[in-house]
């Protein structure tokens, strides 16, 4: 009876659990990154929103990632790709001359909004002032020639979804996008597209992302800010020299420009250490069999340490039986094959809690339950054999048909009870 409760109650767990997409073996796993970022959130004031894209393995995971911001002059990147592609394809001359006309002023950012309206400028200098100088007057005037509903179509075609044609808005999720095709796009289109690349890498703006990397690493950004919502937003293509990622960063209801790129900055510089050395998604096989567990993956450390979410392990293995002491705030981990029981204090050094999911050591919790555990770095496989100690009163390995009690007893003697709602183990 114990055992069907707790199985429902892992169950809901499952439902209710924020974190990170699964990762392929092999691929960078974010689950950890993904808990340092949501700690340092928590302690900024405004509210902030990110999307990361690993582009080796184009593995993406966020924080608020879909939530509606303002892009303010963010929407100057996709603006500028729709352009370089009417270039590539031959649709729009670089060399064509367009009209400062009145209805395309606007102040802020850049230089153009000082000159004379009916000045005629070619449209490929107009892309190089839209996004080395964030100028709004070039913008405006590529915005006429390109037309306004089909760059957001464009944007729609590239997976954008927080899409408004009367309105600026964006997600972190939708620019991270943009950014990425950008990349793609200069690959496939190194004249046009690496050419957008440069003027991103050397835009004047680079108190964000940029400042987060090595000066010998190329970072190719673009910033938004609407003071008026307390916006500043970063996107960035960051050419990590061992692992390239795009990041988005969105802000709002911050105490100003100062404060909210301090604020990215820290969290840009944690991804940026991240990517030196990020946590690997492992295979685990049990007895011979691919073990998938249900809900996170196993992931290998930056220590060349394999660890587990318990949940997840005794969710896929029918062996392992879990309880929860509240007194003591122990995991108990029970084997059924063994009768060996292995405790696990929360506060108490044991593993890592991460985004209300206990991580701990695979070899030193399984060993102990009575199981060998073999390390293949070259496959990135933990392989679990066993188990080798029997029951008490058993003579064979393998214990099986034994009822459970409705209660277990810890080893000192206090009730085991179920985990609570808000301990995933």
């Amino acid at each position: 009876m114990r055992r069907c409760l707790l199985l429902l109650l892992l169950c809901f767990l499952s439902l209710t659990k924020v974190g990170t997409a699964w990762a392929a073996v092999g691929e960078p796993e974010y689950t950890r990154l993904q808990a340092e970022l949501q700690a340092k959130l928590a302690k900024a004031p405004g509210e902030y929103g990110l999307c990361l894209i690993d582009l080796a393995s184009r593995s993406r995971f966020g924080i608020n990632e879909e939530k509606i911001f303002h892009a303010a002059s963010t929407v100057k990147i996709p603006i500028n790709l729709y352009l370089a592609q009417k270039f590539a394809n031959r649709e729009i001359d670089p060399a064509e001359y367009l009209t400062y006309e009145a209805v395309h002023y606007e102040g802020g950012t850049g230089y153009l909004h000082t000159h004379s309206f009916g000045n005629k400028y070619q449209i490929a200098r107009l892309s190089r002032d839209s996004i080395v100088y964030s100028d709004n007057v070039a913008t405006n005037i590529i915005l006429s020639r390109l037309g306004r509903k089909q760059v957001k179509d464009f944007m729609r075609s590239l997976g954008a979804e927080a899409v408004e044609n009367d309105r600026n808005t964006t997600c972190p999720k939708d620019m991270a996008l943009m950014m990425e095709a950008l990349v793609l796009f200069a690959d496939e289109h190194p004249a046009e597209g690496g050419l957008l690349l440069e003027y991103l890498r050397t835009s004047v703006f680079r108190d964000g992302i940029p400042a987060a990397a090595l000066d010998t690493v190329p970072v190719a950004n673009k910033i938004g800010f609407w003071p008026a919502s307390g916006t500043y937003n970063d996107v960035a293509y960051v050419e990590h020299p061992a692992r390239p990622y795009v990041l988005a960063i969105y802000s709002k209801d911050t105490p100003g420009r100062e404060a909210a790129f301090a604020h990215i900055r820290r969290l840009a510089s944690v991804v940026y250490s991240y990517q030196d050395n990020p946590d690997l998604a492992v295979n685990l096989n049990w007895n011979g069999d691919n073990l998938v567990l249900a809900d996170q993956p196993v992931v290998l450390r930056r220590s060349v340490q394999v660890e587990v979410p318990v949940r997840a392990l005794a969710s896929a293995v029918p062996e392992i039986d879990l309880g929860w002491n509240p007194e003591t705030k122990e995991i108990t981990i029970h084997s059924i094959e063994t009768g060996r029981e292995a405790s696990l204090a929360v506060d108490g050094g044991t593993g890592t809690l991460l985004n209300g999911s206990f991580y701990t050591p695979l070899r030193h919790l399984l060993e102990a339950l009575g199981y060998q555990v073999d390390w293949s770095a070259e496959n990135l496989t933990a392989t679990v054999t066993g188990p080798y100690y029997a029951a008490p009163g058993n003579s064979d390995p393998v214990v099986t048909g034994s009822p459970e009690p409705e209660e277990a007893d810890s080893p000192s003697g206090q009730a085991v009870s179920k985990p609570p709602p808000e301990m995933q183990v």
